[in-house]
């Protein structure tokens, strides 16, 4: 919340105005010598959003008196300005017309979205995932699933607000060609969503070695056997296991490999 006060001559009287503006929440309120004679208050989320983008004027009177408080958004602050009868209260000249924001259509929510993601993986994930390696298959593929979720509830959360926005048809475009990059990037995510709750599939495999890769990658393929590919975090170290019989246990829809161990020798 920021403030500002101006102290205006009217008729002969010093009267004192103040300002208070909601930076996350675009609430204006204007109070003349403690008296409340203008309140802004647009419902959270679309409209909220829609008035902090955008500059703003909004006229009202005291004392016979034309006032209007003018907001204008900027890079990362806003620019708040009092006009009595026409003229800046601030230097007396005359105000002229209402200057565009200079601020990108929520341009700074992104930088705050990218913030919350890195909060997000490093501080809410990354605990979860390092609990998985040593709680077994479910857990890890849970931690997978919740690594992914932003990519694609973001752009979905995006095309409701889009929807609800004033320049409907552009916002709206832009968000659903997200959602559908979000969507087919991450659709082995999507699969490994529904895998949570489903049986795991298991494996034998003989197993040789692997076709020469990338060091970093997590899809492989066996020697004389098919490509697939490992899950974030597994504890198995499967690029150094010896040749020999393993069980694989896969996730039943997005095939992910959650674990690969010995095959137990069978009892006569």
């Amino acid at each position: 919340m920021s403030r500002r006060t101006w102290e205006v001559r009217l008729d002969g009287r010093t009267r004192r105005v103040e300002v208070e503006h909601g930076y996350w929440t675009a609430r204006r309120v204007v109070r003349v010598d403690k008296r409340e004679v203008l309140r802004i208050a647009p419902p959270l989320l679309t409209p909220a959003m829609d008035l902090a983008e955008s500059s703003a004027e909004h006229p009202f009177v005291v004392d016979g008196h034309e006032f209007a408080l003018r907001v204008r958004p900027t890079s990362w602050r806003y620019e708040i300005e009092l006009i009595v009868d026409g003229r800046s209260a601030t230097d007396g000249l005359p105000a002229g017309p209402l200057k565009p924001a200079m601020r990108a259509p929520f341009g700074w929510r992104w930088g705050l979205a990218s913030i919350g993601l890195l909060i997000y993986i490093f501080a809410v994930v990354g605990p979860i995932a390092f609990a998985a390696r040593e709680l077994g298959p479910r857990p890890l593929l849970l931690a997978n699933v919740l690594f992914a979720a932003p990519f694609v509830l973001v752009p979905a959360l995006l095309v409701v607000v889009a929807w609800r926005s004033r320049q409907r048809g552009r916002n709206v475009a832009l968000a659903v060609v997200l959602l559908v990059i979000a969507a087919v990037a991450f659709r082995m995510s999507l699969a490994a969503a529904a895998d949570v709750v489903l049986p795991f599939d298991e494996e034998a495999v003989e197993f040789r070695g692997w076709e020469p890769a990338s060091l970093q990658t997590r899809i492989v393929t066996m020697i004389g056997g098919p490509e697939m590919e490992f899950a974030d975090w597994i504890k198995v170290r499967y690029r150094r296991l010896p040749a020999g019989s393993y069980v694989l246990v896969r996730a039943h829809l997005s095939r992910l490999v959650l674990d690969m161990r010995p095959l137990a020798p069978r009892s006569d």
